[in-house]
């Protein structure tokens, strides 16, 4: 008997460890246990979720997303549509919109998806990416084997941004993209079912539904929504799938992760509560959401007498009715009234006082060329009422656009032979683009070289290239906004030229309603010898148009004055230099003549002829009568001939700076000339020696004798200061 008590003990002990050690599956999760694993960087999160665990719970960052101003609450509180024809201009649908593409902060790239699918659809942090049909484990490499799925596909009114949303691209095996190709979703013959028959694994009734709610309100694609040329059978079948396949915790983990990389969410996988009142329906009882709301049952019918709330500005008024029933707290809009408007007198609005903003300039097309200047390479849309700019990215054959202008790379032209070159930069790098034949398509595309010539069409405001013998524009057609070729022979006139946008008004044509009475000129600057000035353009201060473009002043060009012995050959009007100064090429002595420069006629050892600031010329014997100092530093003091031996009164320093020194007792000079020269040191004959390195001036008294026809007796005397021997 004990032996058979401690078998069982031991069995029941067993079965305990076993039980604790089998997989925890089924058991209910909630926001306190998701644990986010972010990069390496930190920017993102990986998909924390299990594919196929339905989600009770909203997440942390799901929580985060919905604050007091856009709280599920609030959002129910909108009033949806009531048929299909009418949802798109319903007050939920605006509200639910604004929402996410509010928040819309980053708009991936095609290219770019490939390597962000290990964040958003690989299980186990960074693992293999789980094909969106059937969770079949491809990549994360690229390697041919898998592809983008394109859930809402591209030919039913994508184009642009809304064709590389990584929320609704999803990575897909080859062969399961191949079997859905375009075809809509439904339950009926000739549509494709997602269901778990069809792909033996998971359900997915229900996540195509709240991708296509997403893209359908989000992005604002209505046109192609419904019916076998739509996306989605029917709105019936939209929201029976709503209900029957739930939002699981892979779903939420992926909106938790494309949050990271976008900034937006999809609402429907977070309330899909929300997407019944946006038909006008009821939420099914006991629906299974991630926020519970669905479970919620109440018959709305104990309401209060509302709360009416008026209009202002900038936001519409209503009455607000909440269901007074405990634990219920539904509530709705009535009596809704349209924002009034600003009134604006003298700038300021007379109702509630704020200051008219100044609006920010809109991006026009331009009407004329400017090589060197930035440009976005955009077309508009009439079909979305926008337009889009090229990103310096292709989606696929085309360029990819965005209609965020800032969005848009800066795009050149460039002088070429016969027209233009086109291109962006891609770092430091130049892209040409061009417009190509590959087989029996043209396609627009970009390089390192350029192989396209475009000719600016001033009628069109567009360019153009010849492909084939063929004149092309860029642009596109019908409801795409990608980039592509327009061939003229199959140009609609429903297809959109691309044209040089810039936020430069100078390229717009002026505004002819004004009549420019106020205006002012800028960037006008004077021509210099080398180069043009300009005389400026004349722009509008009323209407910010350009009147006159101005003119170029030609360069004045240099004013030659030749060179001389001084100077080199200079210009007069601005100072510039070409070439040194010729110097002096002298001719020397003769009996009759001394050493004379050939080019200015200086005589060797006399003063240069110096220009004062007066314009006298001094050094030849002009009169200086001002005391100014000149030439070499000569100083005249009382404005007497100088520098042909004439006498200076006042011991005055002359010449070479050296002072007269002999006086007469009445301060003036002798007229008698000087002669300045070393001393012998020998005996002067008085017994003694000079010093050595003495000089003495020795005064030498010249006396020419003039006898009228009887000749010339020279006397010489000598006055000896000091004794000296001559």
């Amino acid at each position: 008997m004990n032996n058979l008590l401690k078998r069982g003990f031991a069995f029941v002990v067993a079965l305990v460890c076993c039980i604790a050690i089998l997989p925890v599956t089924g058991m209910k999760a909630d926001a306190a246990t998701v644990n986010y694993v972010y990069s390496g960087n930190g920017d993102y999160i990986y998909n924390w979720g299990s594919r196929g665990t339905v989600a009770t719970f909203l997440s942390p960052n799901a929580e985060a997303f919905y604050d007091d101003h856009v709280s599920y609450d609030v959002l129910s509180s909108y009033s949806g549509g009531t048929s299909k024809s009418n949802v798109p201009s319903s007050a939920m649908y605006s509200a639910l919109k604004s929402l996410m593409a509010g928040a819309h902060s980053h708009i991936t790239n095609y290219s770019e998806t490939k390597d962000l699918y290990q964040y958003t659809d690989c299980q186990n942090s960074g693992g293999k990416i789980s094909s969106f049909y059937s969770g079949k484990a491809i990549g994360p490499s690229w390697d041919g084997g898998w592809n983008r799925e394109h859930t809402w596909p591209n030919s039913k009114g994508l184009g642009g941004s809304d064709e590389n949303d990584i929320m609704m691209l999803r990575p897909t095996s080859t062969s399961e993209n191949s079997s859905r190709g375009n075809t809509a979703y439904g339950k009926s013959s000739g549509y494709y079912n997602p269901n778990k028959e069809s792909n033996g694994a998971y359900d997915l009734r229900g996540d195509v539904a709240r991708i296509f709610l997403y893209v359908y309100v989000r992005w604002g694609n209505t046109s192609y929504a419904w019916g076998t040329g739509g996306v989605m059978e029917s709105p019936e079948v939209l929201l029976e799938w709503m209900e029957a396949d739930p939002v699981d915790t892979w779903e939420l983990g992926r909106n938790d992760s494309v949050e990271a990389i976008t900034g937006t969410r999809n609402v429907f996988v977070d309330y899909p509560e929300l997407a019944f009142l946006l038909f006008g329906e009821e939420v099914p009882d006991g629906m299974t959401t991630p926020s519970g709301e669905g479970g919620k049952k109440c018959d709305h019918n104990n309401f209060d007498s509302g709360t009416v709330v008026k209009a202002t500005c900038t936001t519409g008024g209503y009455t607000l009715y909440t269901c007074r029933t405990s634990g219920c707290g539904y509530s709705y809009k009535a009596n809704i009234t349209q924002a009034k408007g600003h009134n604006y007198v003298s700038g300021v609005c007379s109702t509630c006082g704020e200051v008219k903003p100044v609006e920010p300039p809109k991006p026009t097309y331009a009407t004329t060329l400017v090589p060197g200047k930035a440009y976005k390479l955009g077309l508009y849309s009439t079909a979305k009422s926008s337009e889009y700019y090229f990103m310096g990215t292709m989606s696929g054959y085309y360029g990819a656009t965005d209609t965020a202008y800032d969005n848009g790379v800066d795009v050149f032209v460039e002088n070429a032979s016969g027209g233009y070159y086109l291109y962006f930069k891609d770092g430091s790098s130049k892209q040409y683009i061009n417009l190509v034949q590959s087989g029996t398509h043209f396609n627009f595309t970009y390089g390192s070289s350029a192989s396209s010539v475009f000719t600016w069409d001033s009628a069109k405001s567009s360019l153009y290239t010849t492909v084939s013998g063929e004149i092309c524009y860029m642009g596109t057609y019908g409801q795409y906004v990608t980039m592509g070729v327009v061939r003229t022979s199959k140009m609609q006139d429903t297809d959109y030229l691309a044209r040089m946008y810039t936020m430069d008004t100078s390229s717009n044509t002026p505004d002819t309603s004004c009549k420019h009475t106020n205006t002012t000129v800028e960037g006008a600057k004077k021509a210099t010898c080398t180069v043009d000035g300009h005389t400026g353009k004349t722009r509008c201060t009323d209407c910010n148009a350009i009147i006159s473009a101005g003119q170029t002043i030609p360069a004045t060009k240099h004013k030659w004055v030749d060179a001389d012995c001084y100077n080199p050959k200079t210009c007069s009007v601005c100072g510039a230099t070409e070439g040194s100064a010729l110097g002096h090429e002298w001719r020397e002595a003769t009996a009759t003549h001394p050493k004379t420069c050939d080019n200015c006629g200086l005589v060797e050892g006399q003063v240069p002829p110096v220009t004062t600031p007066g314009g006298t010329t001094v050094g030849d014997g002009t009169t200086v009568g001002d005391g100014t100092t000149v030439g070499d530093g000569t100083t005249v003091g009382d404005g007497t001939t100088v520098g042909d031996g004439t006498t200076v009164g006042d011991g005055t320093t002359v010449g070479d700076g050296t002072t007269d020194a002999d006086e007469t007792t009445d301060g003036t000079e002798s007229t008698t000339p000087e002669v300045t020269g070393p001393i012998d040191t020998t005996d002067v004959g008085n017994g003694k020696n000079n010093k050595k390195n003495d000089n003495y001036v020795v005064p030498i008294i010249v006396t020419v004798v003039v006898v009228a026809g009887a000749g010339v007796a020279i006397a010489i005397f000598i006055n000896n200061k000091k004794n000296a021997k001559i």
